[in-house]
């Protein structure tokens, strides 16, 4: 793909796309503990809603950003496909799917000055709830090549760790 001068929209997500892809149908997948509970329902993104619920975006703009980005996702399948006819062992549909999960559960950090998204297995599973920002505090470390979440405070045993995915783009710029 790289060398064929197809575009790909995010293509560094492709490539993680195509991995987990080839992961979820590996029974014997070092990495099976995080598929196992990789989410599978993707009904929550306005791509998946049922029509029902589209129906009531009809005339909206979100409506049509929700057409154009079924229509980009599903021409960059095709493209993709004619020059990696392996990709087709997937439906677009799947394709599609896991994408847009991927792409919710990407970070955006900053690393050895570079702004870059990172994939980072079950720290995209924590929970989010705006009225706990300020619990936690994530980044990623040059010195140690690592991602790290730090608790600002204690934090009793059983108790739910909640972060929130905001972004400083000033600390990303530099």
């Amino acid at each position: 793909v790289m060398n064929s001068g197809v575009k790909i929209a995010w293509d560094h997500l492709f490539y993680i796309t195509l991995f987990l892809l080839e992961q979820f149908h590996d029974a014997n997948s070092p990495w099976k503990p995080y598929i196992d509970v990789y989410p599978k329902l993707v009904s929550s993104f306005p791509l998946f809603y049922p029509e029902k619920e589209k129906s009531l975006l009809q005339g909206s703009t979100m409506m049509e950003q929700i057409e154009d980005e079924i229509e980009e996702m599903e021409s960059e399948y095709e493209r993709i496909a004619e020059v990696v006819p392996e990709l087709r062992k997937f439906s677009v549909d799947e394709y599609m799917r896991n994408k847009m999960l991927v792409t919710s559960r990407i970070f955006l950090v900053k690393m050895h000055g570079v702004a870059e998204r990172i994939m980072v297995p079950f720290a995209d599973m924590f929970n989010h709830h705006y009225d706990k920002i300020g619990q936690t505090h994530w980044k990623y470390e040059d010195s140690n090549d690592s991602f790290v979440v730090t608790a600002k405070h204690d934090i009793p045993s059983g108790d739910a760790v909640f972060f929130i995915c905001i972004v400083d783009m000033r600390k990303l710029r530099g």
